[in-house]
């Protein structure tokens, strides 16, 4: 069994990587704008808190060929 985080909140995830044996992140459009940052700040931050661990990032779009160009944005 793996455990994942579900937040964009930095402390947190900080906190909890310090304490259990988590396998990475989750995190989606919502939980991002709740965080007040923009997507790309979010995403550079949770990467250097959890290094190389597994980072899940909902896409917004819905078609095959915009969720792929949505990606390449991401990363």
């Amino acid at each position: 069994m793996e455990y994942l985080i579900d937040s964009a909140d930095i402390s947190a995830i900080e906190r909890i990587f310090n304490y259990y044996p988590i396998a990475g992140v989750t995190t989606n459009p919502s939980i991002v704008a709740a965080s007040g940052n923009d997507l790309k700040t979010v995403i550079k931050k949770i990467r250097g808190v959890i290094g190389d661990k597994m980072l899940h990032v909902q896409a917004l779009s819905e078609k095959a060929a915009d969720i792929v160009d949505e990606g390449h944005r991401i990363v």
